[in-house]
């Protein structure tokens, strides 16, 4: 009984059923990642133990077929490659899962760059003590989703007490922006950088460009690049070099899909207001 159960939980037609499985569930991953995120995708299916167990059943189911059908004769060679293909990803999926991280390397052209920006979600406490200028931050990764049970609490020890990091409350797909407010006067500047993301740098305040400090009606104590209210208009001073392109010739430049050329640029004169 024992034998022909274990027979018929590795047989062809279980491994089939188990990969029409997978594939329902991978697609309904796909959309449920489009709606909710990647981080909900991972949370509920790419890291769930039951979605693990499947993989790791189909690897086995697909090793033992491989013998129990005598698939190293010449004739089935297409069907060991299809098999011998399956296994080889299921492993290099496991290899990624439990080995490795996702992340993403910026490297500029002409540059190096030994920094890599991780996909995985972290939580970061960072406390101090200024009486005794002790810091220290204490990392933990945390997937979250508006559909999943994100409760988590953790606890640390810092300079002889005890903190407590608890879960409160999580909102998806929250967006940066302004409410009108006509009693507020002050007036603030609207930084876009890498090509999409909206930053707001208000009067009297930094907004650090990797490192370089850039400044709003506040003179720096470093080199940097400040900005000012002129009338109608506003001006620029810098300590670096720097150089503007209007954003029509920019556009231009972006439909002919070429890079613009270092003629069409305006060099701006080093701690000169313009």
């Amino acid at each position: 009984m024992l034998i022909k159960f274990i027979s018929g939980f590795f047989s062809l037609r279980s491994a089939s059923l188990a990969l029409i499985i997978f594939l329902v569930v991978i697609g309904f991953a796909t959309f449920m990642e489009s709606i909710h995120g990647i981080q909900t995708a991972k949370l509920l299916i790419y890291n769930a133990w039951w979605f693990e167990l499947l993989l790791i059943y189909l690897c086995f189911n697909l090793i033992s077929n491989i013998f129990k059908h005598r698939m190293f004769q010449r004739e089935k060679i297409a069907l060991l490659t299809f098999h011998i293909s399956f296994i080889i990803i299921i492993i290099g999926a496991g290899i990624t899962r439990f080995y490795s991280f996702d992340g993403l390397m910026l490297i500029p052209e002409g540059k190096t760059s030994d920094f890599i920006f991780t996909s995985d979600p972290h939580l970061l406490i960072s406390v101090q003590n200024r009486e005794i200028g002790e810091s220290k931050t204490f990392v933990e990764q945390h997937y979250m989703s508006i559909i999943a049970n994100n409760n988590f609490e953790h606890n640390y020890d810092f300079s002889g007490k005890d903190i407590t990091i608890s879960y409160l409350d999580f909102q998806s797909k929250m967006i940066d922006s302004f409410i009108i407010n006509s009693q507020f006067k002050e007036e603030a500047l609207e930084l876009v950088t890498d090509g999409m993301k909206s930053n707001f740098l208000c009067e009297n305040d930094i907004f650090m460009l990797g490192e370089i400090p850039l400044s709003f009606e506040k003179e720096l104590a470093t080199p940097g690049i400040e900005i000012r209210k002129f009338g109608d208009s506003i001006q620029v001073k810098t300590l670096l070099p720097l150089r503007s392109l209007a954003m029509s010739e920019m556009q231009k430049a972006r439909q002919s899909g070429q890079s613009p050329s270092d003629s069409m640029f305006t060099e701006i004169p080093l701690n000169k207001w313009v």
